[in-house]
């Protein structure tokens, strides 16, 4: 048996099943999104779980937060190649904060991470205190405070990097959600895995509400993207897209039609078109999803890992990097516009 993020997989059968799919993609040529491919990058060697989650540096590395892995890792774009950075695990997602530093997000580590990537230097931050498997992605406030989006802990985290302090913000439940999206309003829209409602978090008040409700079924959404146009794409992990928009209050499912074994951990928002790219983690193949018709298309195959990637990232040159999670290589998606 496999663990992959919590779910419990047969190797023997949902591995064969998983490899049949990407071959069957590649003989319809599913791959083929006009000039989009998908290319393995370096090695990183870090084993299984490796890396969840990453940001993207102006100088062209992306620093990849270490959730398996025993080291931090920096992939260089300018030159195509991987460094381990400092030692440190447990972390689910990065923020680049303002002034320059990397945090990572606490998964099962018990503290705040920070990382210097000027000085490659590594800090361990305040504690949190709360449960394992605590927290899943997180943003920065504009009041400079980063938010942490609760997963198993149940309570909202807030770190301030002016003063190096932690404190628990609103109890938002435990185990309900994964990933999130700052909108107009200054509000944080929570991505529901096994919860019924789309959440929403008002920083300024620190409370907690449910917003509006989404479909009954497990293992719905794995992060969350802001559109260009305001609205916020919930990414499809076990059955359709979700899109809530905040303005009207309005929440629409979107059923991945053509999109082989839809399961996807993470979208990176393509700037160019204002598509997203749907990261692919059970899936045998890359996603996009266009807003401008709410319509998806099976993007490239990978290199047919199981659970290969968890986030992505983009880089200059209209790529996106995937963050290996089982994947033993970097994955790059090239033409990603």
């Amino acid at each position: 048996m496999t663990i992959i993020r919590g779910r419990t997989l047969s190797t023997r059968k949902d591995g064969n099943k998983f490899k049949a799919d990407v071959m069957l993609s590649r003989r319809r040529g599913l791959g083929a999104n006009g000039a989009m491919r998908y290319v393995d990058g370096p090695a990183h060697g870090r084993g299984s779980n490796a890396f969840c989650g990453g940001v993207s540096l102006p100088d062209g590395r992306v620093i990849l937060a270490p959730y398996g892995s025993q080291y931090i890792g920096i992939y260089d774009s300018n030159n195509n190649t991987y460094t381990n950075g400092p030692a440190a695990s447990g972390f689910d997602g990065a923020v680049l904060m303002t002034d320059g530093r990397v945090l990572f997000v606490p998964s099962t580590n018990a503290n705040i991470g920070l990382y210097n990537p000027t000085t490659n230097q590594y800090t361990v931050g305040p504690a949190h205190g709360q449960a394992n498997n605590t927290f899943c992605q997180g943003l920065q406030l504009p009041d400079g405070r980063v938010f942490l989006s609760p997963s198993m802990g149940g309570s909202v985290g807030l770190y301030n990097p002016s003063n190096n302090t932690y404190a628990n913000g609103a109890f938002a439940g435990a185990g309900r959600f994964f990933g999130c999206s700052l909108i107009a309003d200054g509000r944080v829209v929570l991505a529901p895995k096994t919860y019924n409602y789309i959440g929403l978090y008002n920083p300024t008040t620190n409370q907690y509400a449910n917003g509006l409700e989404v479909e009954n079924y497990a293992n719905k959404f794995y992060c969350s993207v802001l559109l260009q146009d305001g609205r916020v794409l919930l990414v499809p992990y076990s059955h359709g897209a979700g899109l809530y928009n905040p303005s009207l209050s309005t929440y629409t499912n979107i059923h991945p039609g053509g999109i082989v074994n839809a399961r996807f951990m993470g979208g990176v928002l393509l700037p160019q078109s204002g598509r997203v790219l749907f990261v692919p983690n059970m899936s045998p193949t890359v996603g996009i999803f266009d807003p401008s018709n709410n319509t998806h298309i099976v993007g490239p195959a990978h290199n047919g890992t199981a659970g290969a990637f968890c986030m992505g990232v983009n880089m200059p040159g209209n790529k996106v990097l995937l963050v290996p999670y089982q994947s033993p290589n970097i994955g790059i998606v090239e033409n990603a516009a």
